[in-house]
């Protein structure tokens, strides 16, 4: 819908959103294990199959924890709000800039930039509550809110 109202290229947005949450099915579990293994187990098989139940019902998830840590919103540090401004603004400016350096015509460049920036927040949250903690799920709750209202801002500025 950012998409759509950013005047971007809708199937070119359909078609990266549905590649990236196929991809994401074997990369979550990958770049966790990664990330974490050493210091973390991380049980790549289990949220494998987790994720291929959970891309479903992303939307859901997302009103879920959001409801559930509305209390414990005020507790965050600034430095996980920064993490999820910063990680956000990169997406954003990197998707457009680099589609830009690489040739593309305005709309393409709109389009990269917010399925960029905009990414699956809620199956991070999922993720996060069945395998860690809810408070370990509440950057991925708060980076859900944020893009999508940086993604609707900047689409109103683009329009």
């Amino acid at each position: 819908m950012i998409c759509y109202l950013a005047k971007g290229d809708v199937a070119l947005s359909i078609t990266l959103t549905l590649c990236s949450t196929l991809l994401a099915v074997v990369a979550m579990p990958t770049l966790t294990w990664w990330y974490l293994g050493e210091r973390i187990p991380v049980p790549v098989w289990g949220m494998l199959f987790t994720v291929l139940k959970i891309v479903i019902a992303i939307v859901l998830i997302i009103a879920i924890i959001v409801a559930v840590n509305h209390n414990r919103m005020a507790e965050v540090s600034l430095v996980i709000m920064a993490a999820v401004v910063l990680h956000n603004m990169i997406g954003l400016v990197s998707g457009y800039g680099f589609t830009k350096l690489l040739g593309y015509n305005q709309k393409t460049c709109r389009t990269v930039a917010i399925e960029v920036g905009k990414q699956n927040s809620g199956l991070s949250v999922a993720l996060a509550i069945k395998y860690f903690t809810p408070l370990a799920a509440l950057p991925g709750g708060l980076f859900s809110i944020w893009h999508n209202i940086t993604g609707s801002l900047l689409a109103s500025w683009w329009v």
